[in-house]
């Protein structure tokens, strides 16, 4: 009886443990615009890991959540170290034309180079003519210390009754 006990208490404390670790880590967020279209709609629901680079750095192609004067969710295009450059419409990370995540892979405005210092991440909304991102001087690159979260999945796409 007493070992029947001991092993009920110890499944509970572990579920315990697991659900804080879940709510510590894995938070909700909500799509609000139409920069990342089209591989998220605005009012999409997204799961997304508070620890993923607790550890870990961010990877090419991760969408992060991240704060500048609201948060907001975009692509890793550049990582610390990395020189960017957009000329004639196409991205280049390091002298190599990058695998695009847009159908055309082509983005109008000025051309530019960007260094990245080593804290320094350079993001793009998928959506490039709609998105303000990286490419923006008011914008600029993101820091380490400014990224919150990794979209891990959508749990929910544009579900017709949030509207």
């Amino acid at each position: 009886m007493e070992k029947a006990f001991d092993s009920i208490v110890l499944i509970l404390t572990e579920g315990i443990v697991l659900a804080i670790l879940i709510l510590h880590f894995i938070s909700p967020a909500l799509v609000i615009g139409h920069s990342m279209y089209p591989h998220l709609e605005e009012l999409d629901y997204l799961v997304c890991n508070e620890g993923a680079y607790i550890i870990g750095e961010p990877e090419y192609g991760d969408i992060i959540i991240f704060k500048k004067d609201k948060h907001c969710i975009k692509r890793v295009i550049g990582k610390p170290g990395d020189t960017i450059v957009i000329k004639g419409g196409k991205v280049y990370r390091n002298g190599s034309r990058i695998e695009d995540y847009v159908a055309d892979g082509v983005i109008t405005g000025p051309e530019m180079t960007v260094e990245l210092d080593q804290d320094e991440y350079f993001v793009l909304g998928d959506n490039r003519e709609f998105s303000r991102d990286s490419r923006k001087e008011d914008f600029g690159t993101v820091k380490k210390d400014e990224i919150v979260a990794k979209a891990v999945f959508r749990i929910c796409p544009n579900p017709g009754w949030l509207y």
